[in-house]
């Protein structure tokens, strides 16, 4: 059985990815400058784009624990984010 990765996002614009069986944190990812306000993973858990009160989204690779890109240009705070990956 897979252990469950659970993303939370914070109030300092960090994200924590959390495994569910072990009850504990095991990965930090930071790169927002204000509270994280949305996450959404892709289908298969590898890829999590973030949208937070700093105006940014960004994809961060999961696995390799780096952000990706960040997509700047947003009037407001961002509140729904989305993946889409080919097939």
């Amino acid at each position: 059985m897979v252990a469950l990765q659970i993303a939370g996002g914070y109030g300092d614009g960090s994200i924590r990815i959390w495994d569910s069986d072990k009850g504990t944190c095991e990965t930090t990812l930071n790169g927002h400058k204000g509270a994280v306000t949305t996450l959404r993973y892709n289908k298969a858990g590898s890829l999590l784009a973030s949208g937070s009160r700093d105006n940014d989204v960004i994809l961060w690779d999961v696995v390799g624990e780096t952000g990706l890109f960040r997509l700047r240009g947003h009037r407001d705070q961002v509140w729904f984010s989305a993946v889409k990956t080919s097939s």
